[in-house]
């Protein structure tokens, strides 16, 4: 994984693609399904500093902060999504309802500078908590998002494919 010194963050380019390891049970057939990208600030991986496969990789960090060792996903599909393809807002439904954006935000890991997030902003400000989104318009706005993601994400590779590491460092089966 690419890696550059500091926290520096930059803007993340609308010609730019997103890649997301997601497990087989969200993919039919050529189609990805919406549960792949049902995650509150989607974790996402940007091309400009990643290969599609990179995606298959936990940032030790993340993990570590999760009391687990990093793991390696080859069995998953890694999907991308190009950020031209991300909607920028949703027109309200109910009257006198905030507008909700949506953004794709360079938020780097120490050992993953790629990493990204896609963001539900209200009135331009970051909704931080999913839960903040349950009522009205802030679920029309969450549901529009997942919609146009999975309606906008690729198969970029099936398990295994791409992976160099095929088998090794697993999670276990559960």
């Amino acid at each position: 994984m690419r890696r550059k010194e500091g926290q520096v963050t930059e803007a993340v380019g609308d010609e730019e693609l997103l890649y997301r390891r997601c497990p087989p049970d969200y993919i039919e057939g050529t189609v990805v399904l919406e549960g792949a990208v049902k995650e509150h600030n989607l974790s996402v991986l940007r091309s400009r500093h990643a290969d599609p496969d990179d995606a298959r990789w936990d940032s030790r960090i993340f993990a570590e902060a999760r009391g687990r060792e990093p793991l390696v996903y080859p069995e998953f599909f890694v999907v991308e999504i190009a950020v031209s393809a991300i909607p920028k807002d949703k027109t309200p439904e109910f009257p006198n309802a905030a507008p909700h954006q949506f953004n794709v935000v360079h938020v780097p890991f120490d050992d993953n500078y790629a990493h990204c997030e896609v963001h539900i902003l209200r009135d331009g400000k970051h909704v931080a908590k999913e839960g903040n989104l349950t009522g009205g318009e802030g679920k029309a706005a969450k549901k529009h998002l997942r919609m146009k993601l999975a309606e906008a994400a690729r198969i970029r590779l099936r398990p295994n494919e791409g992976s160099t590491m095929a088998g090794a460092g697993t999670r276990a089966s559960s």
